[in-house]
């Protein structure tokens, strides 16, 4: 399991993995600035010290890198082991950027992608706010998950609901920015 959901019970005889990507305590800590107090207590003490400590106790730890490792250890003394992500080279391939924005139907102007997902923890809400912000930017948004009425209306967001795996390295080859 990843995030906070690996605190339920499996079995008997079911050997668990917990996945850390982070921390939201980390996350917390990072975006404090821009988190309203209730936001950064629920963050850091019902979704990390709670709910992502107890998805990792008694578990296999694994993570993604050196300063994740550092941070579970930190924050919840587990001993996590580092896996590399393997990357898929057919997602983030050289295309033509000129091809691939006329396939979209894009013209000319700097264009921004966000792939991801609308949750809250995702930053969903910055990338709309850059978009009403910059009309100038073209914005490709894949997402999983419901895009609001209001932003898919605006006139220079194009909204790729649950993008599929041949539409991914286009999108990414159109853009000159993206935003995670």
């Amino acid at each position: 399991s990843n995030s906070t959901g690996g605190w339920y019970p499996l079995g008997d005889g079911v050997k668990h993995a917990q996945f850390f990507h982070g921390t939201y305590r980390g996350q917390a800590a990072a975006n404090r600035d821009f988190l309203k107090y209730q936001g950064y207590l629920k963050l850091t003490w019902w979704d990390a010290m709670t709910l992502e400590r107890l998805s990792g106790k008694n578990r296999i730890a694994l993570c993604c890198s050196e300063p994740v490792r550092a941070e579970i250890q930190h924050y919840f003394g587990y001993d996590a082991h580092v896996t590399w992500y393997p990357l898929d080279f057919n997602h983030f391939r050289h295309l033509d950027r000129q091809a691939c924005r006329e396939q979209l139907g894009i013209g000319e102007g700097p264009v921004g992608l966000f792939v991801g997902s609308t949750i809250p923890t995702k930053g969903f809400p910055v990338v709309e706010y850059l978009a009403r912000k910059h009309p100038e930017i073209t914005m490709l948004i894949a997402v999983r998950g419901g895009a609001t009425d209001a932003i898919r209306s605006l006139p220079n967001v194009r909204v790729f609901q649950d993008a599929n795996y041949e539409l991914l390295p286009v999108l990414y080859n159109s853009a000159d920015f993206s935003l995670c």
